[in-house]
C-alpha cells in the first residue's frame, strides 16, 4: 500500500524498521520521480510553446482567410481573369492594384500579399519593393495560381518551321537557358531575398515534426523499464521463496 502511495505523491507515516522495506520503498521513489519528470517535463514543453495560426500557404487558405494580395499591374491576372474555377473567382476578389508607394509601405509591414513570377529552374522573379527586411515576413505559397510557358508564334506554312524547332530543342538539351537564368540572378537579383524566400518553402517539410499531443507513448520506455525491473523483482522473489521452502523442507527431513 506504501507503494501505491508513493506513485500517488502522497506522504508514508509509518515507520520503516527493516531495511528490505526500505529498499523497495526507495526504488518506488526514485521510479516516481522519474516518471514525475519526464511526464511533467513533457507536458510542460507542449505547453509553453506559443500557439499560432496556420500559414496561408494554399489559394485555398488564402480564401478562407480573406488575405489582400495585389500588385502594380492588372497584367499579372489576365490570365485567369476568365477562370471557371471557384477558388480563383474568390482568389480574384481579393486582388488589388496599388501603386509602387503603396505597396512598398504595406510589404514593408506584411499587410499585403504579393504576386512573383517563378522561373524554369527555380528562381523568383521578385519586384522591387522586396527588400531583404520585408522578404522575412512572406511564405511562399505551396500552389501556384497558373504556370504559363513562353511561346513563338508562326504562320502554319512557315518553310523554317521544322529547322526553328530543332534549334529549339537544341538550346534547351544544350542548358544554355539554366546558366543564363543563373547569370540572371547574379547580376540583377538579391542574394538575400532569393535565399530567404527559398527557406521559407523548405519550412514546409518541418510541419511533420510539429507538437503532438503529449500520449502514452512519450514515457512509455520508461514504464516498460519499470515494468520489467518489477517483473524480474518478482521472479526473484518467487525464486526464493521455492528455494527457501525447499530448503527449510531438507532441514526438517534430516532432523
Amino acid at each position: 500500500m506504501s507503494s501505491f502511495k508513493i506513485y500517488c505523491s502522497q506522504n508514508i507515516v509509518e515507520k520503516l524498521v527493516s531495511t528490505p522495506k526500505r529498499i523497495v520503498l526507495f526504488s518506488c521513489f526514485v521510479v516516481d520521480i522519474i516518471i514525475t519528470c519526464a511526464y511533467g517535463g513533457g507536458l510542460a514543453t507542449v505547453l509553453t510553446l506559443p500557439s499560432f495560426s496556420d500559414v496561408a500557404d494554399t489559394l485555398t487558405k488564402i480564401v478562407d482567410y480573406g488575405l489582400d494580395w495585389g500588385a502594380v499591374s492588372d497584367a499579372w491576372i489576365y490570365s485567369v481573369a476568365n477562370s471557371e474555377d471557384t477558388t480563383i473567382k474568390n482568389l480574384l476578389k481579393l486582388y488589388h492594384l496599388y501603386s509602387f508607394d503603396e505597396i512598398s509601405n504595406l510589404t514593408s509591414q506584411g499587410k499585403v500579399g504579393v504576386i512573383f513570377e517563378k522561373l524554369t529552374f527555380g528562381l523568383l522573379s521578385t519586384p522591387e519593393f522586396i527588400t531583404p527586411d520585408s522578404a522575412k515576413l512572406y511564405t511562399v505559397s505551396l500552389e501556384e495560381i497558373y504556370f504559363e510557358l513562353c511561346v513563338a508564334f508562326v504562320s502554319k506554312s512557315w518553310v523554317h518551321t521544322k529547322n526553328f524547332n530543332k534549334f529549339i530543342s537544341m538550346v534547351q538539351e544544350s542548358g544554355l537557358p539554366k546558366i543564363w537564368e543563373w547569370e540572371m540572378g547574379v547580376k540583377y537579383m538579391d542574394d538575400t531575398v532569393q535565399n530567404t524566400l527559398k527557406f521559407s518553402m523548405h519550412l514546409k517539410n518541418m510541419r511533420k515534426d510539429e507538437p503532438v499531443p503529449l500520449g502514452m507513448c512519450n514515457f512509455s520506455g520508461i514504464i516498460l523499464i519499470w515494468i520489467l525491473g518489477a517483473a524480474l523483482s518478482f521472479l526473484v522473489f518467487m525464486s526464493e521463496m521455492y528455494f527457501g521452502k525447499r530448503k527449510l523442507v531438507s532441514n526438517k527431513l534430516l532432523k
